[in-house]
């Protein structure tokens, strides 16, 4: 039988010790940075997260078949969302763990490693941080809300399409770009954030921060990305008109 709490603990442990191994540039190409942190959590999630429950493993450091043909129960893992901000000492980093059935979040994990704070929504109803029940924002027009974005590594950055962004995102009263999507849609389930979008990024960098927006009273939108794997997301408090 699946344990939430036991799953809890060991992404927490998890991602407090990366927070004290370094980390080392595996590979620093175009847009995009990996580290051995990415790739030592991975190997180290995937495994717990297969042998605790037999389900298999999407991740961004490991297999990818797309996440819209997987039949039944599986995990979506981003080993470390903000590997650039990790790096570089920014405190926005995390670990974003999903279990996903009928591409809908059932369990949802994100690890703040700088703040040492758990997110979690599960079977039993509504979203927690470190055990404090939390809900989304009041925010009820653009006008008054404060959205979080940013660039992925996948997306189309002409002119023409990078300007389809500014356009959306002008709306909103405050634009914050914090390196991390994870991050970003868990402080929109916490209330910081009203709401979340972002272009061509991975499903792996936003499915555990879906369900976690989801439980805290919000809503999101999923549309189809430049490849498969890769979504556009809107997620808000469920007040805004998107």
């Amino acid at each position: 039988m699946f344990d939430e709490r036991r799953a809890g603990s060991f992404i927490r442990s998890a991602g407090r010790e990366a927070l004290t191994a370094g980390s080392e540039c595996l590979s620093d190409s175009g847009r995009d940075i990996k580290l051995n942190t990415d790739t030592e959590l991975h190997e180290k999630l995937s495994m717990f997260l297969t042998d605790f429950t037999g389900l298999p493993v999407l991740s961004e450091e490991g297999e990818q078949p797309d996440y819209t043909s997987v039949q039944g129960s599986f995990w979506i893992l981003d080993p470390l969302d903000g590997s650039y901000n990790f790096h570089r000492g920014l405190p926005h980093a995390a670990v974003s763990v999903s279990l996903w059935k009928s591409c809908v979040p059932q369990v949802s994990y994100v690890y703040d490693i700088f703040r040492d704070t758990l997110y979690y929504a599960g079977t039993g109803g509504g979203c927690f941080a470190d055990g404090e029940k939390i809900q989304c924002s009041d925010a009820d027009s653009a006008e008054k809300a404060a959205v979080a974005s940013g660039f992925s590594v996948y997306r189309d950055y002409s002119d023409e399409e990078m300007l389809k962004d500014i356009v959306f995102l002008k709306r909103f009263k405050k634009v914050r770009f914090i390196g991390s999507a994870a991050l970003s849609l868990a402080y929109v389930a916490e209330g910081r954030l009203d709401a979340y979008f972002e272009t061509d990024i991975g499903i792996w960098d936003v499915a555990a921060g879906l369900g976690l927006v989801k439980a805290a009273g919000g809503t999101y939108r999923i549309e189809k990305g430049s490849a498969p794997n890769r979504v556009t997301v809107f997620a808000h408090n469920g007040r805004l008109d998107l």
